[in-house]
């Protein structure tokens, strides 16, 4: 917002110079939001302090946790992330790569239109870079040897080297691969969460774990090999005295108390009966359950939870292959689930049930932590390994790590823009330094000299060494593949076509155009509307405005042309009950 007196730097200047001075603004914005995670970018690089809305202090270098905890201004900033939340979504890694990608191809198009280049020009060879950048990656890109756990560890260790877990990836790798060759679908990996405990106490299970427990004392808290009822349908006295057939009622007229009892002890009885004889030892219900019925399941062996969310019960449903039962009436044995074991623990501060079956491809998480912000830490980057991982076993492709790509595809796109005979090879050009800046700031970051790590990197690519990378641990360049520092081709891919189609629309932006003030756009009509009634001599100012916020002007309007003006009073003492405005008299 300017402030009262300073000067407007478009005034005074021709259409063409405030286009230009408006497009270098984006740029120039869309840098600045670039530069915010550019020292965070490798396994070494910086972490950020973010204060959330809530106070909570994070600490953290993951390109998404940051982009979440952004304010955001300016439009510009929207697109950036924009495109991170886009990169996450499809690739599920990657999202500071495509931001600081994206800053890059802008901050070199910056350059191009300080020397008198059109801006149609750069986009039509971002666009060409771009494409044959796509198709150098589709042919440097190498097969999985195997869809194994040997062949996919790589993949997550280099998704988990860049975060919080870094030091713990050859453990947290192998857990990610587990559940992703056992799943083969993030849908049927889930999370749990309880803070204490320390990250060594993250554990996967082969099954489902819900935060619930049983309730009832001395309820058996583990059933081996369980027959699982699960249930829609509530158990209290109301919902089921009608298996009396009404004697309820007449006990209770009768004021024989002592009978009451009993007769509720009986419903909760036979049904404990009725389920036990089709052999069900654990319940399983989403809505709520007498303390009395809880009881005789306990007296009956039967392990019972009440209240369980639906989501869950439908997920239980899978997991068990049971059918939800809405009437406890009509219960039959194919309706039940089957799992290795269902039980009651305690993890950390909470109780969970954990429901155990071997040959299922459901998975679920325990993540643990200190505190709440290491535990949604720890779960966002367990996530990010885990959507990487599936992507790869989608895709069956890998690339080289450690900035190897880019400088490889840097150089084949130097060798394809001269090939190109108009200005657009100097975009292509100018894509290709982009794509550099990648090594460089993985250089820089890790502590090493960048200009000598570029060159050395580039003398081994012009010798045929492709895989030639960065290690960043060790500070020094080596064959990615044989150290296992790879990433998935669909990632890398996304980071090319997202970051270059976000820096193309930027680019084609040259003014913005302020959204209707619809609240000011009201407040003038409704002004008109005052304006008539006064020139046809109806002081009703203050009824209609009140009338408007109530009902809306539309309907207002269409009740005036209807009644007239004298509506307008007469319809809110109605709506208020007592007399608040003075009615008018009627029109002559």
């Amino acid at each position: 917002m300017k402030q009262a007196g300073e000067a407007n730097p478009l005034l005074d200047k021709s259409e063409k110079e405030i286009h230009r001075i408006i497009q270098d603004s984006n740029i120039t914005v869309a840098k600045s939001f670039a530069d915010l995670v550019r020292s965070s970018l490798g396994p070494l690089g910086a972490h950020k302090i973010i204060i959330d809305e809530d106070g909570f202090i994070i600490v953290t270098r993951d390109g998404r946790t940051i982009f979440e905890n952004i304010c955001v201004d300016h439009p510009i900033e929207g697109m950036m992330l924009e495109l991170a939340k886009v990169q996450d979504e499809v690739a599920g890694d990657g999202t500071t790569s495509v931001v600081i990608l994206a800053g890059e191809l802008l901050s070199r198009a910056k350059e191009l239109l300080m020397t008198g280049l059109h801006p149609s020009n750069i986009v039509k060879g971002y666009t060409m870079a771009m494409q044959e950048a796509i198709l150098i990656l589709n042919e440097l890109a190498m097969p999985l040897s195997s869809q194994d756990k040997h062949s996919l560890l790589p993949v997550a260790r280099t998704s988990l080297n860049s975060k919080i877990l870094a030091g713990y990836r050859d453990t947290f790798a192998d857990m990610v691969v587990d559940a992703v060759l056992r799943s083969k679908d993030a849908k049927n990996i889930y999370f749990q969460s309880s803070t204490g405990g320390s990250i060594r106490d993250i554990f996967l299970f082969n099954g489902m774990i819900i935060e619930n427990r049983t309730l009832v004392p001395h309820m058996q808290n583990t059933v081996e090999n369980p027959k699982i009822l699960l249930l829609n349908a509530k158990l209290k006295l109301y919902d089921v005295k009608r298996k009396l057939g009404g004697a309820v009622d007449l006990i209770l007229e009768a004021g024989q108390i002592t009978k009451m009892h009993m007769a509720e002890f009986a419903i909760f009885s036979e049904i404990a009966e009725m389920i036990n004889r089709l052999g069900v030892n654990a319940v399983l219900n989403s809505r709520k359950m007498d303390p009395v019925a809880m009881d005789f399941f306990r007296k009956a062996g039967i392990f019972a939870v009440r209240n369980l969310p639906s989501e869950n019960l439908m997920r239980i449903s899978e997991l068990t292959g049971g059918r939800i039962v809405s009437d406890i009436d009509e219960v039959r044995e194919e309706d039940l689930g089957h799992a290795k074991s269902i039980r009651e623990e305690q993890i950390g501060d909470h109780r969970f049930i954990l429901i155990e079956k071997e040959d299922s491809p459901v998975v679920t998480v325990m993540i643990r932590g200190g505190t709440k912000q290491m535990v949604d830490e720890v779960r966002r980057t367990l996530n990010d390994a885990i959507q990487t991982t599936i992507h790869t076993l989608e895709d069956r492709s890998i690339l080289p790590g450690g900035g190897a790509v880019e400088v490889e595809v840097a150089a084949r796109l130097r060798h394809f823009a001269y090939t190109i005979r108009s200005k657009e090879q100097l975009a292509v050009l100018a894509f290709a330094d982009a794509l550099e800046s990648i090594p460089r700031i993985l250089a820089t970051n890790s502590g090493m000299d960048m200009v000598s790590t570029i060159i050395s990197l580039k003398h081994e690519h012009s010798a045929g060494r492709i895989s030639a990378g960065i290690n960043a641990e060790e500070g020094k360049i080596v064959d990615t593949l044989e150290q296992g520092i790879i990433e998935p081709l669909g990632m890398k891919r996304q980071v090319i076509q997202g970051a270059t189609m976000t820096a193309i629309m930027i680019l084609r932006v040259d003014d913005f155009i302020p959204r209707k003030d619809l609240k000011k756009r009201g407040e003038d009509l409704t002004k008109e509307d005052i304006k008539v009634a006064l020139k046809a001599e109806k002081d009703v100012e203050e009824a209609y405005r009140e009338a408007v916020r109530l009902f809306g002007r539309k309907n207002v309007r269409d009740m005036i042309k209807v009644y007239g003006w004298e509506s307008v009073p007469r319809v809110l003492n109605r709506w208020y009950g007592r007399e608040v405005y003075k009615p008018l008299s009627p029109s002559s």
